[in-house]
């Protein structure tokens, strides 16, 4: 039944769709008075002034044609409007009119046509208005750009809901653009209507589903954020207000523009797109003019105005009675209507889904139910519609939108108790493949957790389902995830969950069916690890204990299963320091792989590498706790082996093997076959890992420290060097700070670096004291700086530093205690206070205390040192035996030196042939080694000896081969610039110079030249070691040899010159160097003498 409902003023011009543009987002502010547009004043503002009727107000409106029309009409024909009905009489209206059919066809034809023209003028007018942005003409692009929006909104309506997602983003661009066109436009004073346009844009671009979301939306959202958030649109916000703003027009300029003559042919138009809403019921005859009205002829006669006038009393009661009827039939109407919004919901759905829109569909979806009925015949369509989405997202590979139109399908059947069975069981079965699939994804990704909500979801559907192993088997990988999470405990608790229900219903484990007791074996191994990763030692162990005999019964001793559980447990055993039983059990496994390897029809191992792997680590660290190093290192050469043949490509592993083969060989005391595998092991940790790496560090550390044990001081100073740079640079690193710097400060002051060692202990002190070390720690570098600032010539800072060892009490008859006094009494016998280090030696060398060993030798050594030193070498030899025998048997380097010294004392009293002897001893003892830097600079120091004692009995050509030994063995352990190597090559030019004098002076000056070139360049070398005062003496001794050099050579000048250099130099009053400079003034003296009679 047709309704009467049509409001006053609906007609073609009344109807809603003319409203303002804005209406899309109920926007109240897209056109203000404030627009300087000056085609908006021309067409609208001046049409108001001159039309009759229209408020001079600021807005804009569309009047109705209908008057107008009428009007001119009249004016041109010269008759009145015919009334109501006139037309079903007129014979000539009846002849004229066109069919319905025909109308129909016509104006479909013409909506098609304007369909197209309006679509076309949205984008061009679009595309103009950014034309006239960009170039600054901010009117005229927004007359195009609200042209373009008007275009789309008659399109496809006011309702955004209904558009598809490229109008969406269409739309919201226009939006954007205008928003620009206010912001931009400085005439405009209310920012408030930019801020409106873009937050409306951001609104539609946010409603577009990402999945089904076009190129260039993400893009888009972001620079309108960017717009949002300009302080000039926020401050105008702030300071206007929303509430303030005028409201729109109600009408838009552009309906003007689309309206054609005749309000028929107005209804046309506006029946575009969505705004068909607003044409009349088909047939309804149009009110006011149009083109029947023009056809019809003035009725003049009384009788038919008389009749005309009954028939519209009688229409209109009809009309009134048809009213009435709608009233009480409106439910049936209603529902109609109902139905008919329904099915347009789900068409709009499914043409989503057409155009691949999956999650857009799926939203509307969602949002129709919510706003949709409540029957059941609904609910049964949101399903059905819902899985054909679902379907369609997973042969899309869209996963998520299929999985999350599973769940909605199924939310919404678990509310209806009478729900389609196979419907439901199909939304599990979808939903469980896409909580499965999305799982991978996520475990792929190592999103664990997102994977343990999608694994303990399928256990649910599954468990829903009666698929009891399935469903176990989920919980059991949800577990798996939680320990890749390091969250063992909430695996535990999973885990826990998994056996109850594997063993629901089983009284007995012998009457468990064979499918679930796997599972129960492997929920088993998973508990124990994770309990052993709680440091729940006691659990795991039972855990073991209880798994063991189900993989024996099951699968025997001999599967890779079990001995890998042996081997599990065998480790956990270590952890709980019961060492002789977990040697024991891996020991069982280890005699389980000689079985199966002795088997030559068996090629396969019995466990996987790793555990192999395991049962060695665990076996060597059970040998290291029982005291059996030997075993250890076997072990880990056998380690090794695997590794390279088993994993060649696992650098990882042989990193580490070697590092730690290398570290047992060093500690015992086989460094020289260490080095090899630190070396390779520091040089393959650095290829994989870095020069960073905390594991790079540790290797570095191990192979300074062993280089310097060999006596490789370049290399260990180098490690040092690149160690200590790595530490400052690397936080929470593996070693200690403060025994690198300690340890390298030590390498330094061996090496003769004597700055750089006191720099190293004073840093490691500095670490020490902030990280509160142990008292002994800071005791032991306070010794080491005090050795170097003695050796520096600081002696009363190194004096004060060894009083405040003295006098700490809990110190007191340390090994500390006795080698500060040791150091005390060198630096005493350097100061030339021979009774005051005597005495220091003494009270060593007579206390009773055991830790006095580490040093008793080398009291009586310096003691016999005094003796000579005093001319009693009678007492000097016996303090040297006593030395002999205080000092360890195995200690090589010390009865070497002790042996020299002994030489020594035979050498001062001429007995030339024992001295002789003593040195051979040494040498042999040495033996011929190459190798080792230690007996290598031991053995230069017996040539130097040797030297000087073949130069005692005038063998001078024998004393310089010896003294070329000793340099070059200098040069090649120490370098050519150490202070030591150039010393020894200054006394070998002295023997060249005493050589020279017993030629004649023409022979002898090409040996004199040389060795002064030789003397000149050593001179040089100290000088640039930048530490005269420690070399002074050294300085003073060259010079004085060049001085006599000079003399000889009659340069008096040169030569005087060199000796008030010399007297510059501090030298000490009883040093035999005083004695040659002595010597070489009287020469000068006579020198400049016998030059002064010659003039």
């Amino acid at each position: 039944m047709v309704k009467f409902s049509r409001k006053k003023g609906g007609g073609a011009n009344g109807h809603p769709d003319d409203g303002s543009v804005s209406d899309i987002s109920h926007d109240s502010t897209l056109y203000s008075t404030n627009s300087k547009s000056s085609a908006f004043k021309a067409k609208f503002l001046g049409r108001k002034n001159k039309n009759k009727g229209t408020s001079s107000g600021d807005t804009a409106s569309i009047t109705d044609g209908s008057a107008g029309n009428a009007s001119k009409k009249k004016h041109k024909t010269g008759s009145t409007p015919s009334p109501p009905g006139a037309v079903a009489e007129s014979p000539g209206a009846q002849s004229g009119s066109v069919s319905s059919a025909g109308r129909t066809r016509t104006h479909g034809a013409k909506s098609l046509n304007d369909s197209k023209r309006m679509a076309k003028d949205a984008k061009s007018r679009f595309n103009i208005g950014l034309v006239y942005l960009k170039t600054g003409d901010y009117s005229k692009a927004q007359d195009n750009l609200e042209h373009s929006l008007y275009c789309h909104i008659q399109l496809n309506g006011h309702d955004a809901k209904k558009y598809d997602n490229v109008t969406l983003f269409a739309v919201a661009s226009v939006r954007e653009k205008l928003g620009e066109c206010y912001m931009f436009n400085d005439a405009v004073t209310d920012k408030c209507i930019a801020l409106d346009h873009f937050e409306e844009a951001r609104r539609l671009l946010k409603s577009i589903a990402k999945e089904d979301a076009p190129d260039g939306v993400a893009e888009a959202i972001d620079r309108i954020e960017e717009h949002i958030r300009k302080p000039n649109l926020r401050n105008s916000a702030k300071r206007q207000g929303r509430s303030t703003r005028l409201a729109p027009p109600t009408t838009n300029k552009y309906t003007q523009k689309y309206q054609m003559q005749g309000n028929a042919k107005a209804r046309e138009l506006m029946g575009l797109g969505a705004a068909g809403g607003a044409i009349a019921v088909a047939g309804a005859t149009p009110s006011g003019g149009g083109t029947a009205a023009a056809n019809t002829k003035v009725i003049t006669n009384p009788a038919a105005l008389l009749h005309t006038f009954g028939t519209r009393v009688q229409k209109g009661l009809e009309q009134l009675e048809d009213k009435l009827e709608d009233i009480f039939d409106s439910d049936s109407d209603s529902d109609n209507r109902s139905m008919a919004t329904e099915a347009e919901g789900f068409a709009n759905a499914m043409s989503h889904l057409q155009r691949d829109n999956h999650r857009t569909a799926l939203n509307y979806l969602i949002s129709l139910n919510d706003e949709g009925g409540k029957n059941a015949d609904f609910k049964t369509q949101i399903v059905v519609h819902v899985m054909k989405v679902a379907d369609g997202a997973m042969d899309s590979e869209k996963v998520t939108v299929a999985t999350d139109a599973y769940d909605y399908a199924l939310s919404v059947q678990s509310q209806d108790k009478d729900a389609d069975s196979d419907r439901l069981r199909l939304a599990k079965r979808g939903a469980i493949k896409g909580h499965k699939l999305l799982a991978i994804e996520c475990e792929e990704m190592r999103d664990y957790s997102g994977a343990i909500e999608h694994r303990v979801t399928v256990y649910k559907l599954l468990d829903e389902m009666g698929k009891f192993m399935a469903a176990v088997t989920q919980l059991m990988r949800a577990a798996y995830l939680h320990g890749e999470r390091d969250d063992y405990a909430k695996a535990i608790v999973v885990l826990n969950d998994a056996v109850r229900r594997l063993g629901k219903g089983i009284r007995n484990i012998e009457m468990m069916p064979a499918d679930r007791l796997q599972l129960l074996i492997q929920c088993l191994e998973m508990r124990a690890i994770c309990q052993a990763k709680c440091a729940k030692l006691s659990e795991a162990l039972g855990q073991y204990d209880e798994l063991l005999p189900l993989l024996a019964k099951t699968q025997g001793t001999g599967c890779a299963r079990y001995n890998a559980a042996l081997i599990h447990k065998a480790a956990l055993l270590f952890t709980m320091k019961n060492h002789k039983v977990a040697m024991i059990t891996v020991g069982k496994y280890l005699k389980a792989r000689e079985i199966a390897e002795s088997d030559i029809e068996s090629e396969e191992a019995i466990v996987e590498p790793k555990d192999h792997l395991l049962a060695l680590d665990t076996t060597a660290a059970c040998y290291l706790k029982l005291g059996n190093v030997d075993k250890a290192i076997d072990t880990f050469e056998k380690k090794l082996e695997f590794v390279k043949k088993e994993m060649p490509d696992s650098k990882e592993l042989r990193g580490d093997t070697m590092h730690k083969l290398g570290c047992l060989l060093a500690y015992r005391q086989q460094h020289n076959d260490a080095l090899p595998y630190l070396n390779e092991a520091l040089n393959t940790r650095k290829n994989v890992y870095g020069s960073t790496d905390k594991s790079v560090i540790e290797s570095s550390f191990a192979v300074a420290a062993a280089s310097q044990t060999v006596g490789d001081t370049g290399r260990a100073l180098k490690e040092y060097d690149e160690l200590i740079a790595k530490m400052n640079n690397v936080n929470d690193h593996p070693v200690n700070t403060v025994t690198v710097h300690n340890s390298a400060g030590k390498l330094l002051f061996e090496d003769g670096k004597i700055d750089r060692a006191i720099q190293s202990f004073r840093q490691a002190l500095k670490f020490s004291e902030a990280a509160e070390a142990s008292t002994q720690l800071m005791a032991d570098i306070k010794l080491n700086l005090a050795n170097g600032l003695s050796a520096k010539g600081e002696a009363q800072k190194a004096l004060k530093l060894y009083d405040e060892l003295l006098k700490t009490k809990i110190l007191k008859r340390t090994t500390t205690f006795f080698l500060t006094l040791y150091n005390k009494s060198l630096l005493l016998i350097n100061l030339g206070e021979g009774d005051r280090a005597r005495e220091v030696l003494t009270k060593v060398t007579e206390t009773r205390s055991s830790n006095a060993d580490v040093v008793r030798g080398n009291c009586f050594m310096m003691l016999g040192n005094l003796s000579v030193s005093d001319g009693d070498i009678v007492d000097g030899l016996a303090q040297y035996d006593e030395a002999m025998d205080n000092i360890d048997g195995d200690d090589l380097d010390s009865r070497t030196v002790i042996r020299r010294q002994i030489a020594i004392a035979h050498l001062q009293s001429g007995k030339y042939d024992l001295a002789m002897t003593v040195l051979e001893e040494a040498l042999e003892d040495l033996g011929e080694d190459d190798s080792n830097k230690s007996s290598s600079l031991h053995r230069a120091e017996i040539w130097t000896i040797e030297a000087r004692l073949y130069k005692a009995k005038d063998d001078l050509q024998t004393s310089k081969n010896f003294a070329k030994l000793a340099v070059d063995a200098y040069k090649e352990e120490l370098g050519p610039t150490h202070p030591i190597t150039l010393r020894n090559n200054a006394n070998l030019q002295l023997l060249l110079l005493a050589e020279a004098e017993e030629l004649p002076k023409a022979e002898a000056k090409s040996i004199i030249d040389a060795a002064k070139y030789d003397m000149e360049d050593t001179l040089d070398a100290f000088v640039s070691l930048d530490d005269l005062w420690q070399y002074r003496l050294d300085v003073a001794s060259l010079k004085t040899n060049l001085g006599l050099i000079a003399v000889w050579q009659g340069k008096p000048k040169k030569a005087r010159k060199l000796v008030r250099q010399i007297g510059e130099i501090e030298i000490p009053e009883d040093h035999p160097i005083l004695h040659q400079v002595e010597i070489l003034e009287r020469r000068v003296a006579e020198l400049e003498g016998k030059k002064s009679k010659r003039k």
